[in-house]
C-alpha cells in the first residue's frame, strides 16, 4: 500500500518522475501529430535567439525562487502533520492531474472537453456505486435527456442517479440545497401553469401521490400540500405532463419555469402563493458553507435552523423531531435536513438511520416532506471500507479501456494490511454507511479522504431529474446531454481534476482493496491515538488529559491496558494488535466516529502542605479554575501551531467547544469531567479549548511513540511553572 504514495521522504520519486515524463512525452507527441499542415510558430534557430535565452534565464531564476519560497508551505505528507483534513496525495492522482492539465479542458462544456467529460461521467458512476445508489445500465445513464418522446415513457418512472465534479464541498452543499429548493416548488408551479396554459389541458385532472400514500387531484391541492410532495413525484411531474399532452420535455419545462421562482424570484413566488419562507435545518456541527448557502439562496441566516448535538457530537434527534413539528405547525417548508458524515471538528457521524425513520413518520402522519442531504465531504470515502471490489467503468466511447489489473498483490502478508475493515468500523457506523443509499443527495470530496489534489469535490443526486429544472444553456456550451455546465453553478471547471480522481479510482479502487485499505488503517490509528492519550500521564507527570466524545468505563480502561501494553509498559506492536480480532472490535466502539481526535489538558497541583498521611499525598489534585484552564490550554495550542516550518515536529489544530454553539449540556459535561468548578462565567456561556488531530496518514503508527513523547515533554514543560 505504501506504493500508492510519494512518501514523506520522497521514496517513490523515481516512479513519479517516470510517470510524469510519460504524460509530457505523450502530450508533446500528439501535438506533433495533430494537424501536421500547421506551420511552426518557432524559427529554426530559436534556441540560439536572444529572446529565447532571456526568457529561459528569467524562467530558471523565477522558478527556482518560487520553489524555494514554497518549501515552507504546510507539508501534509509529514507524519508530524496531524492537523487539518489533508493528507499526502496518491501518485495516480498527481499523474492524472498533470496528464489532464496539459490538455486544459473545460468540463462544463462537452464541446470543450470531449474526452474528460466522458471520464467525469465514468468517475461519477464509480462514486454512485460507492454511495449505494441504484444504477440502471450504463447505456441508460449516458442517454439521459436524449431527445425525446420515446424516452419520456421509459424514463418517467426511472430513478437514475446523477452527479458531477465541483471545485469544492461548499459548492456541492450549495448545489444540493439549490436543487432541492427548486424541485420543491415544481408541483405548485405546475398547478399555476395548468390554470393558465391550454397546452396543458389534457393534464388538468392529473392525480398525484402524496407522501402518505394517498392520491389527490393536483389542481385541488393547497400550496402547503404541494410543497410537501415527495421530491421524486415532484421531479416526475413534467414527464407526466409531456406524456399526457404530447409535448416535448423542453416545451414543458420552459412553460413551467414561467411560473417557477427560478424565473419569478423567490419573494414574488412566495407572496403570490401565500407561503412562508422556507428553511434549511442542520446540526450545529454543520460546515459553515450552509450559512453561505442560506444567504446565497436569499433565505437569510435566520432561516437556517441549527440543532444541538449530544456528547458524541451527533445531532440530538429528539430536538430535530421537535423542530420539525414546529415547522409543520407553522407551515414552514423545509428544503433540506443536512446530516453530517464526518464533521470537521469531531469526525462525528449523525444517526442517519433514525433521521430517515423520523422523515417516514412525518410523511405518514402529516403529509410533510423534506429532502435529506448528507454532507460526506470528509467521510464519504470511508464507505469503501464496506465494499467488495467491482470493475471500473470506462468512458462511454471505450467502456473496456480501463480494465482493473489484479489488485490483490498490493496487500502484503502484514496483519496491519490483512485485517477485515468491518472489525474497526463500529456497529453504529456501519448502519449509517448502509443508510446513505436512502439520501436524496450526497457531497463527497475526493480532495479529502480521496487523497486527490485540490480542487476536486463532487455532488451526487439520487434522482437525475433534479437537474432539469436548473438547466440554463448557451449555444457555445452545446446541447449535448453529456454537458455538465448547463446544470451546475460553475461556468468553468478544469478537466485535470477529473483525470486526477479518475486515475486514482483506476488504481486505488473505492473498495476494501483500495481506499478501504488506507482508511481502515487511519481509523485504527485514531483509536490507538485515543488510548495512548488516555494513558499518557503517569503519576510523575504534571498534567492530566481529557478527550472530547470519549468517556471510557473502568472496565474498558482495564481491558485496553491489559491488551495494548506489554508488562514493561511499552505499547504493543501494530502487527500483534491487528491479529486480535476481539480487540479490534472493542476498539471500534470507542472514541469519535471517524479518524479525528479532540483532546486537552489540565495541570496538576502539588500536595497540600497540611496533608497528614501518605494516602493524602498520593491523591492527585488538579486545577479547578476555569480561567486558568483556558490560559493553560491556549499556551499548549500555540506550541503545536504551524509556525516554525520543518522545525516543528508535531502540528495539531486548535479548536473551541462553546456552549452557545454546542449546547449547555454538551459543554458542561466536558467541564464536569475535567473537574473545573471555580470562576465559571455567570451567564453559563462556557468555552472549552482543545487540540484536534485528523488522522489522514495510514503510516502514522510508525510515529505514534514520537508523537506521544513530544506531547508529553511539551505539556510537562508548560505545566512546570504552575506546579507550585
Amino acid at each position: 500500500m505504501s506504493s500508492f504514495f510519494i512518501g514523506h521522504k520522497g521514496e517513490n520519486k523515481n516512479l513519479l518522475l517516470e510517470q510524469v515524463k510519460k504524460c509530457i512525452d505523450s502530450s508533446i507527441e500528439w501535438r506533433k501529430y495533430y494537424n501536421k499542415s500547421e506551420p511552426s510558430i518557432f524559427n529554426k534557430d530559436y534556441l540560439k535567439s536572444k529572446d529565447y535565452l532571456k526568457f529561459k534565464n528569467s524562467l530558471n531564476d523565477n522558478s527556482e525562487k518560487l520553489c524555494d519560497y514554497l518549501k515552507d508551505s504546510v507539508h501534509f505528507e509529514s507524519l508530524g502533520y496531524q492537523s487539518q483534513m489533508n493528507g499526502d496525495l496518491l501518485v495516480p492522482g498527481i499523474v492524472g492531474n498533470i496528464a489532464g492539465m496539459l490538455y486544459n479542458q473545460n468540463n462544463v462544456a462537452h464541446q470543450g472537453s470531449p474526452k474528460t467529460t466522458l471520464l467525469e461521467h465514468a468517475l461519477m458512476i464509480d462514486l454512485i456505486k460507492m454511495v449505494g445508489f441504484e444504477l440502471p445500465s450504463e447505456e441508460i445513464y449516458y442517454q439521459l435527456n436524449v431527445d425525446e418522446q420515446g424516452c419520456i415513457e421509459r424514463e418517467k418512472d426511472l430513478i437514475i442517479p446523477f452527479g458531477h465534479i465541483t471545485s469544492g464541498g461548499s459548492l456541492s452543499n450549495f448545489e444540493a440545497c439549490w436543487c432541492s429548493m427548486w424541485v420543491k416548488y415544481i408541483p405548485l408551479s405546475v398547478k399555476n401553469a395548468l390554470l393558465k396554459q391550454r397546452k396543458f389541458i389534457n393534464s388538468y385532472n392529473l392525480n398525484i401521490e402524496l407522501v402518505s400514500g394517498e392520491f389527490k387531484k393536483l389542481i385541488e391541492m393547497s400550496s402547503w400540500e404541494l410543497v410537501n410532495i415527495n421530491s421524486e413525484q415532484a421531479a416526475k411531474l413534467p414527464y407526466l405532463i409531456a406524456k399526457y399532452c404530447n409535448l416535448t420535455l423542453s416545451e414543458v419545462y420552459s412553460t413551467i419555469k414561467e411560473y417557477h421562482p427560478s424565473t419569478l424570484g423567490l419573494y414574488d413566488f412566495l407572496l403570490n402563493n401565500k407561503l412562508n419562507p422556507p428553511t434549511i435545518i442542520t446540526p450545529i456541527t454543520a460546515h459553515y458553507s450552509f450559512q453561505k448557502t442560506a444567504t446565497a439562496l436569499g433565505l437569510g441566516v435566520k432561516n437556517l435552523i441549527q440543532i444541538p448535538v449530544d456528547d458524541k457530537g451527533r445531532v440530538e434527534t429528539s430536538k430535530l423531531y421537535e423542530q420539525l413539528l414546529v415547522c409543520i405547525k407553522n407551515e414552514i417548508p423545509v428544503i433540506n435536513y443536512v446530516s453530517i458524515l464526518g464533521s470537521t471538528q469531531e469526525g462525528s457521524v449523525d444517526n442517519i438511520e433514525e433521521i430517515l425513520s423520523i422523515k417516514r413518520n412525518l410523511q405518514n402522519y402529516f403529509n410533510f416532506n423534506f429532502d435529506l442531504h448528507i454532507d460526506a465531504a470528509y467521510g464519504g470515502y470511508y464507505l469503501s471500507t464496506q465494499l467488495d471490489n467491482w470493475q471500473m467503468q470506462g468512458p462511454i466511447d471505450q467502456p473496456d479501456l480501463f480494465k482493473n489489473h489484479n489488485m490483490e498483490f498490493i496487500i502484503s502478508d502484514s496483519s496491519f494490511e490483512q485485517f477485515e475493515p468491518d472489525l474497526i468500523c463500529s456497529s453504529y457506523l456501519k448502519k449509517q454507511f448502509y443508510n446513505c443509499r436512502f439520501a436524496d443527495s450526497i457531497t463527497i470530496d475526493p480532495h479529502k479522504t480521496g487523497y486527490t489534489p485540490y480542487q476536486c469535490a463532487s455532488i451526487v443526486f439520487k434522482n437525475s431529474k433534479y437537474k432539469n429544472i436548473l438547466s440554463i444553456n448557451r449555444t457555445y456550451i452545446g446541447n449535448s446531454s453529456l454537458s455538465m455546465g448547463i446544470y451546475s453553478i460553475e461556468g468553468s471547471r478544469g478537466g485535470s481534476f477529473v483525470t486526477s480522481a479518475f486515475l486514482n479510482h483506476c488504481v486505488c479502487r473505492p473498495s476494501k482493496i483500495g481506499y478501504g485499505l488506507i482508511l481502515k488503517k487511519c481509523l485504527l490509528i485514531s483509536k490507538l491515538y485515543i488510548i495512548r492519550l488516555l494513558f499518557l500521564s503517569s503519576k510523575d507527570d504534571l498534567f492530566t488529559t481529557f478527550q472530547i466524545g470519549f468517556e471510557p468505563t473502568k472496565s474498558q480502561i482495564k481491558y485496553f491496558k491489559n491488551e495494548l501494553y506489554n508488562e514493561d509498559g511499552s505499547f504493543k506492536d501494530i502487527e500483534e494488535i491487528c491479529k486480535n480480532e476481539s480487540l479490534l472490535q472493542q476498539l471500534s466502539e470507542i472514541g469519535t466516529d471517524l479518524g479525528v481526535v479532540c483532546f486537552g489538558f489540565n495541570f496538576k497541583l502539588p500536595p497540600s502542605p497540611s496533608s497528614s498521611s501518605s494516602k493524602d499525598i498520593n491523591i492527585i489534585k488538579t486545577n479547578t479554575d476555569y480561567k486558568q484552564l483556558i490560559t493553560y490550554n491556549e499556551c499548549i495550542m500555540k506550541r503545536f501551531h504551524y509556525t516554525n516550518g520543518p522545525e516543528n515536529e508535531l502540528i495539531l489544530t486548535s479548536t473551541y467547544f462553546d456552549s452557545d454553539t454546542y449546547g449547555v449540556d454538551f459543554v458542561h459535561s466536558i467541564i464536569k469531567s475535567i473537574g473545573v468548578v471555580d470562576n465559571l462565567p455567570l451567564n453559563s456561556s462556557i468555552t472549552v479549548p482543545a487540540l484536534r488531530g485528523s488522522i489522514m496518514n495510514p503510516h502514522l503508527y510508525k510515529y505514534l511513540d514520537k508523537t506521544m513523547s513530544i506531547i508529553k515533554d511539551e505539556v510537562n514543560s508548560i505545566s512546570k511553572p504552575l506546579y507550585k
